[in-house]
C-alpha cells in the first residue's frame, strides 16, 4: 500500500474506533425518526432473595405518553455487590402522526449474583413532574443471595 492511500484508510476506522470505545453516536445520524430518551419508570419488580449463582429476572415498567414511543434499549452495569440499571424508551420525531394510544413497555433484564448478602439494584429513571420540571429518580431494590 502506498502511504496516501494506507491513511486515507486509517482515518476512518480510527473514527469508528473512536465512537465506539466513547460510546457516542454516528455523527451522521442512524437514519431513525427514533430518539433515545431515558424510560419514565413507574414500577420495578425484583425477588426479595436468591440463591447465590442462580439468575433473576429485574422488570421495570414504563410508559409512552402516545403511540409516538417505543421500548429502547436497556444500559447494565455490574459490580459484585450491586447493578445499575438505566432504561430508554424512543420517541418518534418524524413527519408522521402518532395514535392516541398509551403504550406500557416491560425492560427485562437479567442478572446473575455473585457472591452472598445483599445484592444492591439500582434503577435510573425520568420522573415527570406536573410543572414541567423533569428530573431524576433512582429506584432502589436490596435482594437477599443466600
Amino acid at each position: 500500500m502506498r502511504p496516501a492511500l494506507l491513511s486515507t484508510a486509517y482515518l476512518p476506522c480510527s473514527l469508528a474506533l473512536l465512537l465506539f470505545v466513547s460510546g457516542c453516536e454516528w455523527p451522521l445520524g442512524s437514519g431513525s425518526d427514533y430518539r433515545d430518551v431515558f424510560a419514565s419508570v413507574g414500577s420495578v419488580d425484583t425477588p426479595d432473595t436468591v440463591r447465590l449463582g442462580d439468575s433473576f429476572d429485574l422488570i421495570a415498567t414504563s410508559a409512552g405518553a402516545d403511540g409516538c414511543w417505543r421500548k429502547g434499549r436497556d444500559v447494565v452495569k455490574q459490580a459484585e455487590r450491586a447493578a445499575t440499571i438505566i432504561p430508554y424508551d424512543q420517541e418518534y420525531t418524524g413527519p408522521a402522526g402518532c395514535t392516541d394510544n398509551q403504550p406500557v413497555f416491560h425492560h427485562l433484564v437479567t442478572l446473575v449474583p455473585r457472591t452472598k448478602g445483599t445484592y444492591l439494584v439500582r434503577v435510573v429513571a425520568l420522573r415527570g413532574t406536573v410543572s414541567g420540571k423533569d428530573s431524576f429518580a433512582v429506584i432502589v431494590r436490596n435482594i437477599v443471595v443466600r
